[in-house]
């Protein structure tokens, strides 16, 4: 799956993966994905300009080594000072108040996440994704990891630009790319604000929809992610099931068509083709 650029995840990374596999091999595969989808995006704009594709190898190793690799160093260091573990402790045991032994599991959790956002990876070192507090510990946090999940498809368009040597082009396509991701975060907030209007009239109360959602992001902070990364990411920091259907509907969209942004090089491409079609 990572290997294809397509990301899925069938397995629950604390039970079915050993922590070398977990924090060393999937990190690897994603790095590679990335890296793959960056010089399908650039090989895509080089056909378009030049008339040729150039050596997509070489653009691998360098989407590795220019782009990933720095931008994963940096953002790794942001985020364990936002309290995310980075450690190559695998786990520590504790005992609660209720006098119960429980194992806490631990590793290079910042810099899984890194490589997990910046290279839109849905991949996580945990089963509950963006939720966990190790891998988001707060709401600045968790917007960070929306500016990380950004970065390259936004900085891949203006690539665009500049291979057209024409930037106002870019700045055209961005626009439009980002109207259309504002409208979805304030349509998918507002419903969730609203609440189920069902439950809101047998309770006898007007109250937001909590459901699925972890209360250190609030309500805003799930649903910019929410938006955000059925068109770009396979993360999540809450339970889609659990939002009102117009933003499964919404996410379904931007699933199917993959071209509001997309992942990496290949929602480029897709862009391109429905600009162009």
């Amino acid at each position: 799956s990572q290997i294809t650029n397509t990301c899925q995840t069938h397995h629950i990374p604390e039970q079915h993966l050993t922590p070398l596999s977990n924090y060393f091999i999937m990190p690897l595969l994603m790095f590679y994905s990335s890296a793959s989808g960056i010089s399908t995006g650039i090989v895509f704009m080089r056909a378009l300009v030049y008339g040729k594709i150039g050596n997509s190898y070489v653009d691998i190793i360098k989407a590795m080594v220019r782009i990933l690799f720095p931008l994963s160093i940096i953002s790794s260091i942001v985020f364990v000072s936002f309290g995310t573990p980075n450690t190559f402790t695998t786990s520590i045991s504790y005992e609660t108040i209720e006098k119960v032994k429980e194992t806490l599991l631990l590793g290079p959790v910042a810099s899984f996440e890194a490589i997990k956002l910046i290279g839109e990876n849905g991949l996580s070192c945990f089963n509950a994704n963006s939720a966990h507090p190790f891998e988001s510990p707060s709401y600045l946090s968790n917007f960070f990891q929306v500016f990380c999940i950004l970065l390259i498809p936004t900085a891949l368009l203006i690539v665009l630009g500049i291979y057209l040597k024409n930037i106002k082009q870019s700045i055209t396509i961005i626009s439009v790319l980002y109207i259309v991701l504002i409208f979805e975060i304030l349509l998918i907030s507002f419903f969730e604000l609203k609440g189920n209007t069902g439950i809101n009239n047998i309770i006898e109360m007007n109250a937001p929809n909590w459901i699925g959602k972890e209360t250190r992001f609030g309500i805003a902070g799930s649903s910019i992610f929410t938006a955000l990364v059925s068109n770009v990411s396979g993360s999540a920091n809450s339970s889609f099931d659990a939002f009102n259907p117009i933003a499964i509907a919404l996410a379904l969209f931007n699933l199917s068509n993959q071209s509001f942004f997309g992942v990496q090089g290949f929602g480029l491409v897709f862009t391109i083709n429905f600009i162009i079609y």
